[in-house]
């Protein structure tokens, strides 16, 4: 567990800041995101009782991704720009 060591700050008698050295305010805060992060787990796997999931393909069919996608290399992108700046030297220049 954290070794806190605070300071706290008082107003007319009454606590009202806390006061930490950065890295156990770091350490706390981290510990914190931790437990955060630990919630949304077990609530995931609860919900995830309710059915099954989806596979890889049916992600892929929902987002529209399992279509050929056509890849161009870096080279034919690359004289094709030299061509168009080229073609729009020319046209500028008549």
């Amino acid at each position: 567990m954290l070794d806190l060591h605070p300071n706290i700050l008082t107003k007319n008698g009454k606590n009202k800041f806390v006061v930490l050295p950065y890295k156990e305010y770091r350490a706390l805060k981290e510990l914190l995101e931790d437990i955060e992060d630990i919630a949304l787990i077990e609530e995931a796997r609860r919900n995830d009782d309710a059915g099954p999931g989806l596979t890889i393909e049916e992600v892929r069919k929902q987002l529209g991704l399992d279509k050929t996608i056509k890849w161009r290399s870096p080279r034919s992108t690359v004289r094709n720009t030299r061509r168009r700046s080229a073609l729009r030297k020319t046209t500028k220049s008549a």
